[in-house]
């Protein structure tokens, strides 16, 4: 606690104008460690800016600084030792436009796994952690198509092409349980003129074969552990509005039921048995249970402190089997939530960070 006094007193560490925010917070299910993607800068007038990524612990203390520089998307290992890092390249290195890294958090080591396409935007890793799925470049014939890759995390030879879809699009993910690749499409693709969800194989999904969900706009995939429903954000293009379509889909019966506008991105989580989802819209935290079909406000929005007419935006980050929910409350704080007691507790705030910026 002292530690986290000093940090932020800004006599010792820096001009008051001086400014972190939290950009993206990814918390490991099994360690519980937190990936805090953070953004600094004056507040009067950014003369200056910085990004950075950390790594703390589960209590939101031990903060260890893992890199600067553009970081593009950020996963744990299923252990939740290992974070992997899709990041821009770095200025002075022989290496492709977009590479992957891996920071073990058990020793604090950085190290370069492979490199990637310019275009991957989304790194999807498989259940076994030997496999990526991940946007490849655009077609040689055509500039509006962009390949779906396959590839080893272990680069030992070339990138097997799954499908190509027409624009560049993200929606694509494993299954948890058989290790399945899934990938959505908007326009025209490989697999034909209908969009939606679309279960691929080994080898890229016959075009005659029916996707599994026809739908536009899937940009996000969330399955439950079992993979028997997926929560999917959806958005139409042009955007009705800031934020995304939650809807469910029952994958056995093929089924999508919608559950919420303006849902922000990835901002829903599963419980560890895939029973109730977890999700945040412009009411609050929301939990709907598989087994009777209930939705239930859990935690009203607090007031934002930069606009108190309105909520401040939540995203659920993690769910605990005693019914503890994490999540980062606007740009500044990570709050964990009691549903027994409904106690509300700060686990973590960007003033935190200000002694890790140069001012």
């Amino acid at each position: 606690m002292l530690g986290k006094g000093i940090l932020g007193w800004w006599p010792l560490v820096g001009r008051p104008d001086f400014f972190a925010r939290l950009v993206r917070v990814e918390i490991s299910r099994s360690s519980g460690r937190m990936a805090i993607l953070a953004f600094s800068g004056i507040s009067e007038g950014v003369q200056s800016s910085s990004t950075r990524l950390f790594v703390a612990d589960r209590d939101g203390e031990e903060i260890t600084e893992v890199c600067d520089g553009p970081v593009i998307d950020i996963c744990w290992s299923k252990d939740g030792d290992r974070l992997y890092v899709l990041r821009s390249a770095l200025k002075g290195r022989k290496q492709s436009s977009k590479s992957l890294w891996c920071y073990t958090s058990s020793n604090g080591r950085l190290s370069h796994v492979r490199s990637l396409p310019r275009s991957a935007t989304i790194v999807s890793l498989d259940v076994a952690e030997e496999s990526l799925l991940f946007t490849g470049p655009r077609s040689a014939e055509t500039k509006e198509r962009f390949q779906v890759l396959r590839g080893r995390l272990v680069h030992d030879g070339d990138d097997r092409p799954v499908c190509w879809r027409e624009g560049l699009q993200v929606g694509h993910a494993w299954g948890p349980k058989t290790g399945t690749a899934f990938v959505a499409t908007s326009r025209q693709s490989s697999f034909g003129e209908t969009r939606g969800l679309w279960k691929v194989g080994e080898n890229a999904v016959s075009p005659t074969q029916a996707p599994l969900i026809e739908m536009e706009g899937i940009e996000d995939i969330l399955f439950n552990p079992s993979e028997t429903w997926a929560a999917l954000f959806v958005r139409q293009w042009p955007p009705r509005y800031e934020g995304f379509d939650l809807y469910l889909v029952n994958l056995q019966q093929k089924l999508a039921m919608p559950l919420s506008p303006q849902v922000g991105w990835k901002a829903a989580v599963w419980d560890k048995k895939g029973d109730e989802l977890v999700f945040a819209d412009g009411d609050g935290l929301c939990v709907y249970q598989l087994a009777d079909g209930r939705l239930r406000l859990l935690l009203e929005s607090p007031p934002s402190y930069l606009n108190p007419d309105r909520g401040d935006r939540l995203i659920p980050l993690s769910y605990s089997q005693s019914g503890n929910i994490v999540y980062q409350r606007g740009l500044w704080r990570v709050e964990k939530f009691n549903r027994r007691t409904r106690q509300v507790d700060m686990l973590f705030h960007a003033s935190q960070l200000r002694g890790y910026f140069r001012s």
